[in-house]
This record gives structure tokens, C-alpha cells and sequence, in this order.
């Protein structure tokens, strides 16, 4: 049974796979989500994928913290310099960070969809402010906020 779960685990590891071809693949999938939820934000499909998409993304992340407990410190250091440190030494560090404002970028666009929807705020801003988000985040949920006080 143990060897049964070891290669299951070498199988499931993450880290066999390049770390560009892992960002590439996030990238094409969250780049889908973002287009359906631009396109038609209150279809039953853009509800599907704006939710299952963040949640893949969330077991993505999941995965690659458990390959890289082992190799985390024994006292983790979170100031920001030994954070960006760690980031930026290792690619796959990189991609399993990066997983994390996929998936919550995607999770504040859905956000901001549904509260758009029940102001009556006009589609085209509704598409800036997902534009914002995908490409700067908090830039985003602002620039939402600003429009949403003139509805």
C-alpha cells in the first residue's frame, strides 16, 4: 500500500513538470475564466467556471505547499525580504505563488460581476473593471467601488 502511495505521489508532484510550462497552463486557464466572465458575466457557464476554475487553482496551490513543506525552514521567516527571497530563488516557488492571485484575482472578479449586475452598472465598465483586476488587482476592485458610487 505504501508504494501504491509513493507513486502516486511522484506521479502528482508538481515539480515534474517545468515551472513555465505550469505557469503557461495556469496562465491559458485563467485567461479562458477571465474572457467568459468578460463576455457574459451572469451566465449559468460563466458561474461555473468562475467558481471551479478559483477552486482548481486553490488545489493547485494546496498541492504545491505540501510538496514544499519539507523544504521550508523549521522557523519561517515571513518578513518581506525573506519572502521575495524565497519567490524569486525558485521558479516552482514562483508559479505556487503566483496560483494564489489566479485564483483570488478571480474570485474578486466574480465579486465585483455580481455586485455590477445589481447596481445596473453599464457592461463596458463592468469590462474595465475586470480588465483592472486581471492586470492589477486591487486597481480593479477600486476603480469598481469609484463607478459603483454614481449607481
Amino acid at each position: 500500500m505504501a508504494a501504491v502511495v509513493n507513486e502516486l505521489l511522484y506521479v502528482l508532484n508538481p515539480r515534474r513538470v517545468l515551472a513555465d510550462d505550469l505557469l503557461n497552463v495556469l496562465h491559458a486557464i485563467a485567461f479562458a475564466a477571465w474572457g467568459i466572465l468578460m463576455v457574459k458575466p451572469q451566465s449559468g457557464l460563466a458561474r461555473k467556471v468562475t467558481h471551479l476554475v478559483p477552486l482548481g487553482f486553490a488545489f493547485f496551490y494546496a498541492t504545491m505547499f505540501a510538496y514544499n513543506l519539507p523544504h521550508m525552514s523549521t522557523s519561517p521567516d515571513f518578513s518581506v525580504r525573506s519572502l521575495i527571497g524565497l519567490i524569486s530563488s525558485d521558479n516552482h516557488v514562483f508559479v505556487w505563488a503566483w496560483s494564489h492571485y489566479l485564483c483570488f484575482d478571480l474570485l474578486v472578479g466574480r465579486i465585483i460581476a455580481d455586485d455590477a449586475h445589481r447596481r445596473g452598472i453599464p457592461h463596458f465598465l463592468i469590462v474595465i473593471s475586470l480588465l483592472l483586476t486581471l492586470f492589477y488587482g486591487p486597481c480593479g476592485f477600486v476603480f469598481h467601488h469609484v463607478v459603483g458610487l454614481m449607481y
